[in-house]
């Protein structure tokens, strides 16, 4: 019995001394398994992350002018940084500028002298873009956006500019602003990209409106290049 006994108690003590190295072994493969994961989930991340830069057209919706009248508008400028979320998502925040002149001439009619308005609006935007088919590694990405954020909006009108009674306002109006849209990115080197894309911009201002109207929506098209970090 004291024999048996021995020998139990050696074997477990053998068991024991075995079974430690094991588990630490275990334990140190899950700990390399769990940083394996975290580096490919921040290398995911920096792969979306980056800063861009579009330019582009926006054909804002019934904007007339009186006859004899003219419009220019300037092209819409949008500067954003992303960071990314995941295989699929990146946060972008950005900031749009964009440009407006009016020049409308006298009536003879109502009596009003010839006026000049120029209108500027600086819009902030925090948009998610979703990329639902492809992964980063792809070289064309088609992308879906959805941005909400908001605008502020400067009118400055000249009345009978280039004469002895000209006059000159300049109007502050707030304001919110939403878009919607769709685009393509090809990947042409590992930091660098170009993108084309469309979306349907929505602005709204309140108090009397900027250049005399509330809402300005509209299609822009447009391109542009990003810069993705490499410091992953």
């Amino acid at each position: 019995m004291w024999t048996i006994g021995v020998g139990a108690g050696l074997m477990g003590i053998a068991l024991g001394a075995a079974s430690a190295p094991l588990a630490a072994l275990a334990a140190q493969q899950r700990d390399t398994v769990g940083l394996g994961e975290a580096v490919l989930e921040a290398r995911v991340r920096g792969m979306r992350s980056g800063i861009g830069a579009v330019a582009g057209s926006w054909r804002v919706q019934d904007d007339t002018v009186p006859a004899g009248g003219n419009a220019s508008g300037f092209p819409l400028i949008e500067a954003s940084y992303a960071h990314g979320l995941d295989l699929h998502l990146a946060l972008e925040q950005s900031v749009v500028f964009w440009r407006r002149r009016e020049r409308r001439p006298a009536d003879a009619v109502t009596g009003l002298a010839a006026s000049e308005v120029t209108s500027y609006v600086v819009t902030q935007l925090t948009s998610l873009r979703a990329f639902p088919f492809t992964r980063p590694t792809a070289a064309l990405e088609p992308f879906l956006r959805g941005s909400a954020g908001f605008a502020l909006g400067i009118a400055e009108r000249i009345d009978a500019p280039g004469t002895a009674a000209e006059a000159s306002t300049t109007d502050f109006v707030p304001g919110i602003a939403l878009a919607g849209g769709a685009g393509l990115a090809w990947h042409v080197s590992r930091a660098f990209d170009l993108t084309a894309g469309a979306s349907y911009r929505w602005q709204h201002f309140f108090e009397d409106g900027l250049g005399g109207r509330r809402s300005w929506r509209g299609i822009d098209v447009g391109g542009g290049v990003g810069y993705h970090f490499q410091f992953h």
